[in-house]
């Protein structure tokens, strides 16, 4: 509460009372954190995606040379197992660059209408096979689901990623003693949201719209209020050592800003977490995925290919691939 104060003076002028005023700006400060954190993102992003593209052509051109070296190699070489070795490192840099440009939304995405339950679950299907046996995983849907304009594979990693935090959450908690296996839930929902101006006043990042709503839930451990805030940055993580690189909740953040939606959070300590996942609603009629068959032509020709790029390293790598047939 801002307070403010006037003096009023009496018939002889003297002050004889004073006039008190209060005004309640919790709202405007809840905005104001709220455009200082997207902001913050926006910044941490960009310098990320700028970090990530240098890296990814170093990458490019290590990982080619490696192939190469590779294939150069004579059978039974003993320089073969330390080239796989720097080949399998080298993939493990460009998955963690991929996760970068990701966040920063430098990925092209192939958006079409798609059914968010048969994307839901198939992920939940997945991660039913591999998941601890002690945590439930339940999926639903509305009878009305709207089709979304997503790019499936995408929005999969999106639900992924939240699943495998959510169960590392509950994990936590089972592990502290803090809960039985028969209160241990992933929830997984699919939803429709029409979102108002009223809605757009109180959450600065969200768009007047209709909207399909992607919600994982989980009775994990919860967030206190410091790791609400931090929690999309890149590299951060209260996991253990080698639970986690920091980068699967900004990825998703990332994945979700690049379709044109948003991401809410709703967490309490010992309570679980719920993130609530915003995608534009589309019009158009779902699209089934044809498989293309492959075909082989003949590796000849005459033509002349102009090859173009910043990196040396690169353009070396391309000639040399180019001219080995």
């Amino acid at each position: 509460v801002v307070w403010n104060y006037e003096k009023i003076p009496g018939p002889d002028g003297e002050s004889s009372s004073i006039l008190l005023a209060g005004i309640d700006v919790t709202e405007r400060r809840r905005l104001e954190r709220a455009i200082i954190g997207m902001q913050k993102m926006e910044a941490v992003g960009t310098l990320a995606g700028g970090v990530a593209h240098d890296f990814n052509n170093i990458l490019t051109g290590i990982l080619g040379n490696l192939d190469l070296t590779r294939k150069s190699l004579p059978s039974g070489s003993a320089a073969a197992k330390t080239i796989e070795e720097s080949i399998h490192a080298s993939e493990r840099a460009a998955r963690l660059i991929q996760q970068l440009l990701e966040f920063s939304r430098r990925t092209p995405l192939e958006r079409r209408a798609t059914d968010m339950r048969k994307v839901a679950s198939e992920a939940v299907n997945l991660l039913s096979q591999t998941i601890d046996k002690r945590i439930g995983v339940e999926v639903s849907a509305e009878d009305d689901l709207w089709l979304a304009k997503v790019d499936s594979g995408q929005v999969h990693q999106v639900l992924m990623n939240l699943c495998v935090n959510a169960r590392d959450a509950i994990l936590e908690k089972l592990e502290g003693g803090l809960g039985g296996p028969g209160e241990a839930e992933i929830r997984v929902r699919a939803g429709n949201a029409t979102i108002e101006e009223e809605y757009c006043r109180r959450y600065p990042f969200a768009r007047p719209g209709k909207y399909v709503v992607l919600s994982i839930g989980d009775n994990g451990v919860g967030m206190d209020e410091a790791t609400k805030r931090r929690v999309f940055e890149p590299f951060f993580t209260t996991k253990s050592l080698g639970r986690g690189t920091g980068l699967g909740l900004s990825t998703v953040y990332g994945i979700v800003k690049q379709h044109e939606g948003w991401i809410t959070l709703d967490s309490e300590p010992g309570t679980g977490t719920t993130f609530r996942c915003y995608f534009p609603r589309s019009t158009d009629i779902e699209e089934e995925m044809v498989a293309v068959p492959e075909t082989r032509s003949p590796l000849s020709g005459k033509e002349t290919i102009l090859l173009v790029d910043d990196e040396e390293m690169i353009l070396d790598l391309g000639r040399q691939i180019l001219t080995m047939r």
